[in-house]
């Protein structure tokens, strides 16, 4: 047999074992994930809060890795794709989910959405009252001390500003104060400002009673 006849034989035998033997290469079909539950949303639904997305554990085989996609109203929010959302002025009144997807090698993605219904709360107000007192004898040098009785709900944190006329004294941040000569015919008020993340800021003033003077000379 000639090479010329031979050639195409060989070539139509590679065919024809290429196409009646199945692809040592083709790939397995892609598992599935198992679970219902949806993720879960912890914090409070209030603008200026955290929300924190968790993947439940029953969800099965374990993902080796998940992505997030924060709704606002069933609509995804722009650049909102990590694992905490910290609420905006915009999400007020709506309704805040994260959409979680799992991944693993093997498996096709599978994605999960939380069923909140909680509407998110715009800023809130402080219940209750404070009533700052200022104690301590009107001397230069003698210390000044803040007496604060609270019943604010929720509770806040309290920082602290000394004011000489009106205008703070640098630096006097803390509950007490030691006065100084500058002090002299001044009146020391006392700011206590109550601050908590979703809330609106509350101020407080206070006046240290008369004015201070010179320490008596002694005798």
């Amino acid at each position: 047999m000639s090479k010329r006849r031979l050639l195409p034989l060989v070539l139509a035998a590679a065919l024809a074992f290429t196409v009646a033997s199945p692809s040592a290469a083709m790939a397995a079909p892609l598992k599935s994930f198992s679970g219902s539950a949806a993720p879960t949303i912890s914090g409070e639904h209030r603008v200026g809060l955290t929300l924190k997305a968790k993947a439940p554990a029953s969800w099965s085989p374990k993902p080796t890795s998940v992505t997030y996609q924060w709704l606002r109203n069933g609509k995804p929010i722009k650049g909102a794709t990590g694992a905490a959302y910290k609420e905006k002025w915009e999400d007020g009144t709506t309704v805040t989910n994260v959409k979680v997807t799992a991944h693993r090698a093997g498996y096709a993605a599978r994605t999960w959405v939380s069923n909140s219904k909680v509407k998110t709360a715009k800023i809130g107000r402080f219940t209750g009252e404070l009533w700052p007192a200022v104690a301590g004898a009107r001397v230069v040098g003698e210390t000044l001390t803040e007496s604060v009785f609270s019943t604010i709900s929720p509770e806040p944190k309290l920082t602290y500003q000394w004011v000489r006329d009106r205008v703070a004294i640098r630096g006097a941040t803390k509950s007490t104060y030691v006065q100084v000569a500058a002090d002299i015919g001044h009146a020391v008020e006392l700011e206590v400002t109550a601050s908590k993340l979703g809330y609106v800021t509350e101020r407080w003033s206070m006046f240290a009673p008369n004015t201070a003077s010179k320490p008596s000379e002694v005798q």
